[in-house]
């Protein structure tokens, strides 16, 4: 198959805007002959190819020159380029499967498709297993070149997160390689999984004029048709789908229009008229570093849904349309669990357990921090802390000792250097790279509790005192 994505560039950096903040950066274009293309990287950077990695091996932790090599050819990486430092990196890789094809011709499609591509790439299913967290992407237009998707990403690299910038260039094609342009479908909310109800209905988007139908398949692999609509000037559309009985179908929804691709979504669906229907909008798993939390969906009108996580318990009852949403506090770091239970007369209670890793990309949770922080005096800390349990303080100050206790560390704290005021900061589980000396400023949470530090005088005699104890949240040496 002909190449159709031309250019995926990942660049590993610390900050986003290399080419927004910095425009004046000049690019020199550069021949990669294996691929067929012409990639453009910034001048005075080192540009190397699989063919290359022997002579430029200063850049690379491989072992040897043909394991570098692999490396790029086995991850589909045509180029790799270095800063003059060798902080940044620019990669390009290659597409050759077939979902490229599908955004060929991306000139000739809508705004509308367009935002659908858009919205591809947001997905947070789609990549969660690949250590990219997409957070934005906005569309450009080259002129000759054709659209650039400009994305905006989180991604797991060597065990530590790193905000990236990336690209994906949509070259024109020529018109006699075009395929048919598909005419493009999207479902509000997505396909349903669940429903008590015979009819299901569903909004979304084509292009205008098609007609969108949906087939059900059992499981003994006939098929029934559950009803069609078409699409109107605007693209929008409404089908009401009805299922022939209770039990579980494969639902297949398929936009049709002359001259162009069909497009199709489907999704397993159960009809069960005596079970309360979950449909979720938006759900939390695996690393999650989005800035918001929220877990929503759709059931039916009146139902009673609790959201719990820890000690907060959130309460409401759906609309008339069965819709339903929490906002979760992002401030919780580390492995959550939520549990959302609804409740219905005439239904049986339903129960679903959520876990996921809250996350945050690199210096985002310290900006967080900062904007949660309230004074406190340390007078206040340490003989009223139980009045202000909870509140995110920053001190800064000198580190007197790091100990620990299995996978606890206690950080005994000098606000200010000041041996009078003393506080024990605790962290659990994780790495705790402070030491004692170091210049520092802490973020904490108040516990209102106090840990009795011993020590000896000059005389030799036990000295105990109580020093206030708070929970580690965050820090950075001065």
């Amino acid at each position: 198959m002909k190449r159709v994505l031309s250019l995926f560039a990942a660049l590993l950096l610390a900050a986003l805007p290399l080419f927004g903040a910095q425009a004046a950066v000049t690019f020199q274009p550069f021949e990669l002959e294996s691929a067929g293309i012409t990639a453009a990287f910034p001048e005075g950077w080192t540009v190397v190819t699989p063919e290359t990695t022997s002579a430029n091996m200063k850049w690379f932790d491989e072992a040897s020159a043909e394991i570098a090599a692999n490396n790029m050819i086995s991850e589909g990486c045509a180029a790799v380029a270095f800063s003059p430092d060798g902080k940044d990196t620019l990669r390009v890789f290659i597409s050759e499967d077939a979902d490229s094809a599908l955004y060929w011709d991306v000139s000739r499609y809508t705004q509308q498709m367009r935002t659908s591509i858009r919205a591809d790439y947001l997905d947070r299913d789609a990549w969660a297993l690949t250590g990219y967290r997409f957070t934005s992407a906005e569309w450009t237009n080259r002129g000759e070149q054709g659209y650039v998707l400009w994305m905006a990403f989180t991604m797991r690299y060597d065990d530590t997160i790193r905000k990236c910038v990336g690209e994906f260039v949509f070259p024109q094609a020529a018109e006699e390689e075009m395929p048919l342009l598909p005419v493009g479908l999207t479902v509000t909310g997505g396909l349903p999984e669940e429903t008590c109800k015979s009819t299901v209905t569903l909004r979304g988007t084509t292009t205008k004029k098609a007609i969108v139908s949906a087939m059900l398949i059992d499981q003994d692999g006939a098929s029934v048709e559950g009803g069609s609509a078409a699409a109107g000037s605007d693209g929008a559309y409404k089908l009401t789908v009805t299922v022939p009985a209770e039990g579980e179908w494969q639902l297949l929804v398929t936009a049709s229009l002359d001259g162009m691709a069909d497009s199709a979504l489907s999704s397993w669906l159960t009809y069960d008229a005596d079970m309360l229907p979950v449909n979720f909008t938006s759900y939390l798993s695996g690393d999650v570093y989005d800035e918001k939390l929220v877990l929503s969906g759709k059931t039916i009108d009146g139902v009673k849904i609790q959201c719990i996580e820890n000690d907060v318990n959130k309460t409401i009852r759906t609309d008339s349309a069965g819709n339903f949403s929490f906002t979760l506090d992002r401030g919780i770091t580390g492995a959550r669990k939520v549990v959302l239970q609804l409740s219905k007369k005439g239904f049986a209670d339903r129960r679903f357990i959520i876990e996921f890793n809250r996350c945050w990309a690199e210096g985002e949770y310290g900006k967080y921090l900062e904007n949660q922080v309230q004074s406190l005096s340390y007078e206040n800390l340490s003989t009223k802390g139980d009045r202000y349990a909870g509140r995110i303080v920053k001190y800064s100050g000198v580190v007197q000792e790091v100990s620990s206790n299995g996978e606890r560390y206690y950080v005994r704290f000098l606000r200010d250097g000041d041996e009078k005021m003393q506080l024990i900061a605790v962290q659990d589980g994780g790495e705790m790279p402070l030491a004692a000396g170091d210049s520092a400023t802490i973020y904490f949470q108040v516990t209102g509790e106090s840990y009795t530090f011993s020590t000896v005088t000059a005389d030799g005699e036990a000295k105990d005192a109580a020093l206030p104890s708070v929970t580690l949240l965050s820090w950075q040496r001065n």
